[in-house]
C-alpha cells in the first residue's frame, strides 16, 4: 500500500487509534486503582481510628473506676458502668455487626464488626474487636471497681467470728485463685468436670461438655481445711440446692431474718420470674422452680450481691453482680462450719 504524501495509510491510523485507547484504558485503569487505594487506605484508617475510640472509652472507664463486669447476651454484648442504677455505656449488637455508644443504638461507634469479645481473666477485662477483614484491636485493663480487696472482706469475717471467718475466707480466696479458668483446674492438669467424675461414686454422665457451675462450687469446698465439716458434692444444681433444704441450711431470698453471709453458696433459676417460696421446690407444684446455675457469695453491700462462679460468661470463672432482689436468685446455701 503506497503512503500518500503527507498522511498515515489505514493500517497505520488504526495502530495510532489502538494505541491510544490502550493508553487511555491503562490510564483509566491507574486511576480507579489508585482511587480504590485512597479508599481502602481511608476505610482502613476509619476502621483503626473507631476501634480506638471504642478501646480508649473503655480504658478510660477502667481508670476511673467505673466500670462493671461485661454483660453477655444471645444478642449483645453490654459495658455498663458502676453507676445505681448502672447504666450501657457501650453494646456491640451481634446482628447489626455495629458496636454503639449507649443502649438505645442511637451512636454508632464501629461498623462491619464480625466479633467483638469482652472476657475476665481476674481483675482485668480483655477486650478483643475483629473487623470484617479479619483485623484485630485489643487491649487489657485493670478493673479496681469488680472486688472488694480480700483484706477488707476478711476483716468483716473475723469481727465476729475468727474461726468461721477463717473458714470463710479461705473458701473465698480459693476461688479467687481460680479466675479467669475456662474450667480447667488453674494450678493442675485436670477439669472441675474431671475433679467431679473421679469423686462420685454413683455412675453418671459427667463429661467434658457438662455445665461445670455445680463441680466448681463443689471443689472449692473440697479444698477447705477440717473447720468445714460439710462438704457438698454436687454437678446437678438442683441436687446441691437439695442437699441445702434437707439439712436445714438453706436461706430464701426472701428471709428477712437472715442474709446471706460471703461464703455462702448463692443458686439461681434464670427463668424465674416469681416469688420463691418454699413448695416451689417440690415437683408437685404447679410452677416448680428448676435451679440452674450456681456460685459463691463474695460480698453483700447495700441491696447488692456480689459473686464469684464458675462456668459464668464466657465459660469462665469469673465476678457476677445482681441486686438482693433479682428474681433469678432463689437461695443460698449455708455450710456449717465448726466453730
Amino acid at each position: 500500500m503506497k503512503r500518500s504524501r503527507g498522511g498515515f495509510t489505514l493500517i497505520e491510523m488504526v495502530a495510532a487509534v489502538a494505541a491510544s485507547a490502550f493508553v487511555f484504558a491503562a490510564g483509566t485503569i491507574l486511576v480507579v486503582s489508585s482511587m480504590r487505594m485512597q479508599k481502602q487506605i481511608l476505610s482502613d484508617a476509619s476502621r483503626v481510628n473507631d476501634a480506638r475510640v471504642v478501646l480508649t472509652m473503655i480504658e478510660n472507664l477502667a481508670s476511673d473506676g467505673a466500670i462493671a463486669p461485661p454483660v453477655h447476651n444471645d444478642d449483645n454484648v453490654e459495658i455498663k458502668n458502676t453507676s445505681t442504677p448502672s447504666t450501657t455505656v457501650l453494646k456491640y449488637d451481634v446482628t447489626k455487626k455495629t458496636i454503639y455508644a449507649g443502649e438505645n443504638n442511637d451512636t454508632p461507634l464501629m461498623e462491619d464488626v464480625k466479633n467483638f469479645t469482652a472476657t475476665v481473666d481476674g481483675l482485668l477485662l480483655k477486650v478483643k474487636i475483629t473487623d470484617s477483614n479479619g483485623e484485630e484491636f485489643s487491649t487489657s485493663v485493670y478493673c479496681r471497681s469488680w472486688a472488694p480487696e480480700l483484706s477488707e472482706i476478711k476483716d468483716s469475717l473475723n469481727s465476729t467470728n475468727p474461726t468461721e471467718g477463717n473458714s470463710r475466707y479461705e473458701l473465698i480466696s480459693t476461688a479467687f485463685g481460680q479466675l479467669g479458668s475456662t474450667g480447667k483446674i488453674i494450678g493442675d492438669t485436670k477439669s472441675f468436670t474431671d475433679w467431679y467424675r473421679e469423686k462420685v461414686t454413683t455412675t453418671g454422665t459427667w463429661d467434658d461438655s457438662t455445665a461445670w457451675c455445680g463441680c466448681f462450687v463443689s471443689w472449692c469446698i473440697a479444698q477447705l481445711n477440717t473447720n468445714a465439716t460439710s462438704e457438698p458434692m454436687f454437678a446437678t444444681v438442683s441436687d446441691g440446692v437439695k442437699y441445702f433444704r434437707e439439712n436445714s441450711k438453706y436461706i430464701l431470698p426472701n428471709d428477712t431474718s437472715k442474709s446471706p453471709i460471703p461464703g455462702d453458696v448463692i443458686f439461681f433459676d434464670k427463668d424465674n420470674k416469681t416469688t420463691v417460696t418454699d413448695d416451689r421446690f417440690d415437683t408437685g407444684n404447679s410452677n416448680p422452680l428448676t435451679p440452674d446455675h450456681t456460685g459463691i457469695v463474695l460480698k453483700v453491700d447495700d441491696d447488692m450481691v456480689y459473686t464469684i462462679e464458675g462456668n459464668n460468661r464466657h465459660k469462665q470463672v469469673a465476678f457476677g453482680t445482681y441486686e438482693l432482689t433479682d428474681p433469678i436468685i432463689i437461695g443460698y446455701g449455708q455450710l456449717e462450719w465448726n466453730t
